[in-house]
């Protein structure tokens, strides 16, 4: 094997001396990986705080993404998501919703995501989704119960056992419907 010559190859340019390298004009990820490769010793106690452990830097909002680390402070994780106005963080100590209800007792729920919510609002939002959008429910209804006939078919017999005289009227009211719609003609 042929032996490399050290002293022909050319040196590693790094820093200000790469043709690449954009000064204070970098991207969240330059700078993060800049912070952490260069003053992640730096890091000891959060600024907000009095925590230790799980620091962070996080850029000032009235500052851009700079290589100056005079730009950035040092917090915690919690301190850092209310910093950053992080829903999550935020969201737990509200008491009422952006439209005023209140975010207690039969009101709150865990939504999908983990996060309160107002139900009072998400009904209200369900509404307004099923009505710009009747097609589509409509479809979504009826492959649910073609998944689940054997649930349709027994909620319809406990409704029908439960209900009878209701159901018996419904049904004289649709008959007297139809008998009316087909112009009092009998079968």
């Amino acid at each position: 094997m042929k032996e490399i010559n050290r002293r022909n190859k050319p040196p590693i340019m790094r820093g200000e001396a790469h043709p690449a390298w954009t000064g204070d004009n970098v991207s969240y990820a330059a700078a993060h990986l800049w912070l952490a490769k260069y003053h992640s010793d730096k890091k000891e106690q959060c600024e907000h705080c009095p925590a230790t452990d799980r620091l962070e830097f996080a850029k000032q909002h009235d500052r851009k993404y700079t290589r100056n680390i005079e730009d950035y402070l040092i917090l915690c994780r919690v301190c850092h998501a209310k910093y950053d106005g992080n829903f999550t963080a935020i969201n737990s100590s509200k008491t009422h919703c952006p439209k005023g209800h209140l975010l207690a007792g039969d009101n709150l729920f865990q939504s999908v995501l983990p996060r309160r919510a107002c139900r009072r609002c998400a009904a209200e939002q369900a509404t307004r989704y099923a009505l710009e959008h009747e097609d589509k429910v409509a479809k979504a209804k009826r492959e649910w119960k073609e998944r689940n006939r054997e649930a349709v078919r027994k909620s319809g017999r406990e409704y029908y056992y439960k209900n009878k005289e209701k159901y018996a009227e419904n049904q004289r009211r649709r008959r007297a419907a139809a008998r009316s719609s087909r112009g009092g003609q009998s079968c």
